[in-house]
């Protein structure tokens, strides 16, 4: 292999971030640029993983029966170039304490009869250049036997693609430890974001380190399909119509925040906001006030 390069495609991407995408029990794959998880399978049966190229009407396979994971990625990448982003993930693989096993590139791998003779997430979400993509097979020693993880590279015009096929109890999924707040989310259709400090007339929070948005973001973050209204409230002060728009501007800000300090994606968290309709203490007080100027998490319904 031709890993001792290393070479980081980061390099010719100034200024691209570098941040971790996924993660296997001991593996944590990072891309040199931005990346969206666009695809990923898991079940438990009998696999068969590609461990040379296809000659004569076949492919060598190495088989076996256990968990099985792929995941695709599509990189915001201008004019991709997949022998650079291929050395740098294998190089994780391998640092990961795999072995490799086998390695080829679209005419050496078999072309068009390796490709369709592998197992490979569809399209959209995985786009495979015939004349243009990379396979690598490693394995290491796993819990109950061998592990194995492949990677598959390819490209678009503008976008590069990668499919991470693990095998094994690797590919088990990992165990996610759950705060308070994400176990009450996942029981729960809505939530008082608690520790959210809004001053009285203000659109802004106080300045601080809010434990429930770091849990909240971890909790959208493990599964790109949860999605959440932010519902802001205030009290009875003042007229109810700027009361109402208040109540929106408390939810924009929250959700703004999670945006852009937690880089969740849009489309999973929307805002609204109903004013003092809905007070959950006595606004005749100052204490019931402050409970009532609030912002609610309300868990929408998947699919």
């Amino acid at each position: 292999m031709r890993l001792e390069k290393a070479v980081f495609l980061g390099l010719a991407l100034l200024g691209a971030v570098v941040r971790p995408l996924w993660a296997a029990p001991d593996l944590v794959l990072t891309f040199p640029a931005p990346a969206e998880q666009t695809d990923e399978s898991h079940e438990i049966g009998s696999f068969a993983l590609a461990s040379g190229a296809f000659v004569d009407g076949k492919a060598a396979m190495v088989q076996g029966v256990g968990q099985l994971r792929q995941v695709a990625w599509r990189l915001a990448i201008a004019r991709p170039v997949t022998e650079d982003l291929m050395q740098d993930l294998a190089r994780q693989i391998l640092q990961a304490g795999y072995q490799p096993i086998f390695e080829c590139s679209d005419q050496a791998c078999g072309g068009f009869d390796f490709r369709f003779n592998i197992r490979t997430l569809s399209e959209p979400a995985l786009h495979i250049d015939l004349g243009d993509f990379r396979y690598l097979l490693a394995q290491r020693q796993g819990q109950a036997g061998l592990d194995y993880a492949s990677l598959l590279v390819s490209r678009g015009a503008e976008a590069g693609f990668v499919q991470l096929t693990l095998a094994g109890s690797a590919a088990a999924p990992p165990v996610e430890a759950q705060s308070d707040l994400a176990l009450a989310l996942t029981a729960a259709q809505k939530l008082v974001l608690e520790d959210l400090d809004f001053p009285a007339g203000s659109a802004s929070l106080a300045p601080g380190d809010y434990a429930s948005l770091r849990d909240l973001a971890a909790w959208l973050r493990a599964d790109p399909k949860r999605r959440v209204t932010l519902i802001g409230h205030t009290d009875a002060t003042g007229p109810l119509s700027a009361n109402i728009e208040l109540s929106k501007q408390r939810a924009a800000s929250v959700q703004a925040l999670l945006l852009t300090k937690f880089d969740l994606k849009p489309e999973q968290i929307d805002f609204d906001g109903v004013g003092p309709a809905t007070p959950r203490a006595d606004d005749a007080t100052a204490a019931g006030r402050a409970l009532n100027r609030r912002v609610e998490v309300v868990v929408l319904p998947q699919g």
